[in-house]
């Protein structure tokens, strides 16, 4: 028999019933960039990781020849928009823009498509 990947977990409706979760249905956001950070990509992560917190995870932060990487996985689609708006705006914050790329699900943006598509002042 082959393996599920499909668990229980409780419902969110009264939490003592279970329903199928499907483990395999996780989506991912890739940020990456060649301009220089105004910080330490570090810190940069942590506040990330603060922002996308209950709605995803950090899984991962990079540097190389070309620039530097960060790494985002959420569960549920219904939380992308929060997400690329909140990462957004942190990235602008830091001075971002051009040289700042978003893989969203296998889609490519640049940052300021990104605050253009949700109507953030560059």
């Amino acid at each position: 028999m082959k393996p599920s990947s499909r668990t229980l977990v409780p419902r969110a409706d009264d939490g003592k019933r279970l329903q199928a979760a499907d483990m395999n249905n996780d989506h991912y956001i890739f940020i990456h960039s060649s301009e220089p950070l105004d910080c330490g990509l570090d810190e940069l992560e942590d506040e990330l990781f603060a922002v996308v917190e209950c709605r995803g995870d950090v899984t991962g932060t990079g540097t190389g020849p070309n620039g530097w990487n960060v790494d985002i996985e959420f569960e549920s689609p219904n939380s992308l928009n929060g997400i690329l708006i909140e990462t957004a705006r942190s990235l602008k914050r830091h001075g971002l823009g051009e040289g700042t790329n978003y893989n969203v699900c296998g889609r490519q943006r640049s940052l300021p498509q990104i605050l253009d598509q949700f109507g953030i002042q560059p």
